[in-house]
């Protein structure tokens, strides 16, 4: 009888091991998706904070009388009209600090604009 309890014993040890190690395995691999993400926002935000700055930029040139910067001018619109529409499809996973520094950069080229 001992051997039976014993052997029920080790099988549920053996199962809560198991399990644990699945949980282990699972709470990694949602960090490291998590950790993946926001790798990818930040690079996403970076690319995006260049584009505006590169815009103002090429802005100001074309504002002091080079013409020659006002085709620079649209791809660079181009750029930060598609960055954009693919930081709108995946927003929800921003954070906030993410999502307001996105807000700042929009309000940045939005207020460049403005004084076009």
């Amino acid at each position: 009888m001992q051997k039976a309890i014993d052997v029920i014993g080790d099988a549920t040890q053996n199962s809560i091991n198991a399990a644990a190690k699945i949980a282990e395995e699972t709470v990694t691999s949602l960090v490291d998706a998590v950790n993946s993400n926001s790798l990818k926002w930040e690079d996403l935000l970076e690319e995006y904070e260049e584009s505006v700055n590169e815009y103002l930029a090429c802005l100001k040139k074309v504002n002091s009388g080079d013409l020659s910067a006002a085709a620079d001018l649209a791809d660079i619109l181009d750029d930060i009209q598609d960055l954009s529409k693919e930081i709108s499809e995946i927003s929800a996973n921003m954070t906030e600090s993410q999502a307001a520094r996105y807000s700042q950069m929009m309000q940045k080229l939005a207020n460049a604009m403005s004084n076009m």
